[in-house]
């Protein structure tokens, strides 16, 4: 999300796909009761792929703090 504050380019770049899917998805007036549910799931789609090909994760491993040796200090820490 952050590259979307920092980079116009990408910034610009996550509007057009979102204006290329939108034109794809052709979301427009329905007549049945379901339109504003269709059309906010086909919203909710879009704004989630464009993301998806557009912006870059940085996801962390989650590193193992509670090790073997927490686990001793646990036991040692209950026994007394």
């Amino acid at each position: 999300m952050e590259e979307l504050k920092k980079d116009e380019g990408v910034a610009k770049q996550y509007c057009k796909e979102i204006e290329l899917e939108i034109g794809k998805k052709g979301i427009e007036e329905n007549s049945d009761g379901n339109a504003v549910e269709e059309k906010w799931q086909n919203c909710k789609e879009i704004i989630i792929k464009s993301a998806d090909k557009i912006l870059t994760c940085d996801i962390k491993p989650k590193k193992d703090w509670f090790d073997e040796d927490c686990r001793r200090y646990i036991e040692v820490r209950n026994k007394a």
